[in-house]
């Protein structure tokens, strides 16, 4: 449950709250780890370019830890099957991939021309799924960030 600058973990079998964690600025995105031990959340500040903050939770003990911080609002995040990677796509464009633990930017590429609207994982973390509100999707392989197929689903702002 995300509400402005609280993010609240439930678990269901149990019915109650796990954690709330409090973040700086507004929500962005949040992904869970494939591990189901962490979560990873940005919030960011500013109106017409965000300073945007990352940072993984422990979802045991509930102790959050800065990750990253750059200039841009990460619109979306997805997590390599394994855990070790973090996709992250930003209002730009842009995509990066950082290493899960530290946040350390491993590649960075322009994907898109407007914001990227999701980002998936194969299941075998060889490629990445990317999609924009512009209507494209993209495959890419993701330890090279070079571009293996684009295809247009829509054209809603032509």
């Amino acid at each position: 449950h995300m509400d402005g600058r609280q993010v609240t973990v439930w678990s269901v079998e149990e019915r109650r709250r796990l954690h709330q964690f409090v973040l700086e600025g507004r929500l962005l995105a949040a992904a869970f780890n494939p591990d189901g031990g962490s979560l990873v959340t940005a919030d960011g500040e500013g109106n017409l370019e965000y300073r945007s903050t990352i940072k993984l939770w422990s979802l045991d003990t509930g102790e959050g830890r800065l990750i990253a911080q750059f200039l841009g609002s990460p619109t979306h995040f997805s997590f390599s099957p394994d855990g070790s990677r973090l996709v992250v796509g930003g209002s730009s464009g842009d995509i990066r991939v950082c290493d899960a633990e530290t946040g350390k930017e491993v590649m960075k590429f322009p994907a898109h021309k407007s914001a990227v609207g999701t980002l998936a994982y194969y299941p075998d973390g060889s490629r990445i799924l990317s999609g924009c509100w512009d209507g494209t999707a993209r495959v890419w392989d993701a330890t090279t960030g070079e571009e293996l197929l684009s295809i247009v689903v829509s054209r809603w702002f032509e």
